[in-house]
């Protein structure tokens, strides 16, 4: 006699279909369509590689080395970038770049979105709040001191700064798909 099959959510849903990972009983509710088949919920969500497995400390650790970074690279951006001419706004790309790398060596080689986001968020934050181009607009030290939301909207106010703030960001993304 053949036993009778229950969805092992829906305890009380009669089902002919079975996970093709696990092998547990799923109803059509429960199903997830698959290159290789029906899938249960829990079956069907995508994995996280060892790539991608990214402790606290690694995190913590490759944003404050990424900060590092990005404050240097952006200190010398700012210096010869005038000097450079529009390669010095084309030379912001490796700001990013640099930051990534950084990153990278820290996380132990992990890649992944997250890791992506934090270098790209760390490399905007170090180009758009230069600490030259922050000093830079203070006229004297006894005037006033120019806040982060002033700096900020003096750089957004250059197309330059926003195509040079581009390439930084696309460097620190990219490094991490190859």
């Amino acid at each position: 006699m053949e036993e009778e099959k229950y969805c092992y959510i829906h305890k009380d849903v009669e089902t002919g279909l079975k996970c093709t990972a696990c092998e547990r009983h799923i109803c059509p509710k429960c199903m997830v369509q698959s290159p290789v088949g029906y899938k249960c919920k829990e079956c069907a969500q995508p994995k996280v590689t060892h790539l991608e497995q990214i402790t606290a400390k690694q995190y913590i650790l490759g944003g404050f080395v990424g900060l590092i970074a990005g404050v240097g690279c952006t200190y010398f951006w700012f210096l010869f970038k005038c000097s450079l001419g529009l390669l010095g706004y084309l030379a912001a790309y490796f700001i990013g770049f640099f930051v990534a790398k950084a990153i990278i060596l820290i996380a132990g080689h992990k890649k992944g979105l997250r890791i992506q986001l934090l270098s790209g968020a760390i490399t905007a934050v170090c180009v758009v709040l230069n600490p030259l181009y922050y000093m830079s607009m203070i006229p004297t030290p006894e005037v006033f001191l120019p806040t982060c939301s002033d700096v900020a909207i003096n750089f957004f106010m250059n197309p330059y700064s926003i195509c040079a703030l581009f390439l930084a960001v696309l460097g620190a993304v990219l490094e991490f798909k190859k």
